[in-house]
């Protein structure tokens, strides 16, 4: 409000590659570890190295990678090829083996190092999908049997998460509490549907309530709350407008006002799908979509979006949590020491002084 609304230009980073596929594959490895990851396309060499897949499961699953069994290109080109190889062995082995993936046939470490493209995009695959379903379990709703004792196999189910579980991944799917599950697909659509209601009801409540305090003339009762979204099929998502306030909510600096549009166009529902999957990059928000599926509301796809957003927003609510926990025991201390804080300038002065400073 009071700004000149503008298209989003493109910053890039969602360029154009040989097809769709790879696009998402791509913009899903990059959002893993945006400061160490960044590939151009799933074919170049620096792939077929290795080091690339190696940094993403080391993203997926923290400690899974034994580093000194790896080798960090660049390589000397005669030595290329045996390293390469090595690598892509490892990658293959911590997929099939600590992160408990569908085995995969017929690709081994060679046709990766080689730059077979079948070969890239079935294991880049299937590391997107196993991360879909840690994402999915992440915001899935605790589900506990009566008398609030959890089921014997539920509590193994973060060793398995953690790669310690080596049974088959198809035993895990069918079980009653894995995210693929369509009972707990279901449980976890309604979770994270209500969260993305209660977060934009709260968001128009607090803007409501801005924007009342600076007018005097405001009306002094609160419009009707937020409509809140039905399902992932709904249609305002696909104009973008809606995800966008709903990610300011989260990170209320990661989104300037005057790219967020209405969407009653063709060319601004682009633009926001594009801000909106640009500005989910930068705020740390794993990817797993392009913007045509934004604008096209794949509801599988829009709500493994905003299940990243809903495990971006409660990693930011630990966080604070976890400093005013902080600030709290700090203040406690200080307190019971019976000591005024003293400033590390104000300690500082006395020895300046005293030096001649």
């Amino acid at each position: 409000r009071g700004c000149q609304l503008e298209l989003w230009r493109d910053d890039g980073e969602d360029a154009a590659g040989e097809d769709q596929e790879e696009r998402v594959l791509r913009l899903w490895l990059n959002s893993l570890a945006p400061g160490s990851l960044h590939v151009a396309s799933l074919f170049d060499r620096e792939v077929a190295t290795g080091w690339p897949l190696l940094l993403a499961l080391d993203a997926i699953q923290p400690g899974c990678v034994s580093w000194h069994n790896a080798f960090r290109p660049p390589f000397k080109e005669k030595l290329r090829k045996i390293l390469s190889v090595q690598n892509c062995n490892l990658v293959i082995q911590l997929c099939t083996h600590r992160l408990a993936m569908p085995p995969l046939v017929n690709i081994g470490g060679l046709d990766l190092a080689l730059g077979q493209r079948r070969a890239t995009l079935s294991l880049v695959f299937q590391m997107m999908r196993h991360h879909t379903g840690m994402m999915l379990g992440l915001v899935a709703p605790l589900q506990q049997p009566s008398g609030g004792q959890q089921h014997p196999q539920q509590q193994q189910q973060p060793s398995c998460a953690r790669g310690g579980c080596h049974s088959s991944p198809a035993h895990h799917s069918q079980h009653p509490h894995h995210p693929h599950h369509p009972r707990q697909h279901v449980e976890v659509e309604k979770a994270v549907l209500a969260w993305a209601n209660a977060k934009l009801t709260e968001a128009a409540a607090a803007a409501y309530s801005a924007t009342s305090s600076a007018s005097p003339t405001a009306p002094s009762t609160a419009p009707s709350c937020f409509p809140p979204l039905a399902s992932f099929s709904d249609p305002r998502l696909a104009a973008g407008a809606v995800l966008l306030r709903l990610l300011a909510a989260i990170r209320p600096r990661a989104v300037k006002p005057q790219f967020v549009l209405p969407g009653r166009t063709a060319e601004e529902r682009e633009s926001n799908a594009k801000y909106l999957l640009s500005c989910a990059r930068k705020v740390g928000c794993v990817i797993f979509l392009v913007w045509e599926d934004v604008v096209a509301a794949r509801p599988n796809l829009l709500l493994l979006l905003l299940a990243s957003f809903m495990a971006l927003d409660r990693k930011q609510q630990q966080q604070q949590g976890a400093e005013a926990a902080g600030d709290g025991a700090g203040a406690a201390t200080g307190a019971a020491s019976g000591a005024p804080s003293v400033s590390a300038a104000a300690l500082a002065a006395p020895l300046a002084k005293g030096a001649g400073l």
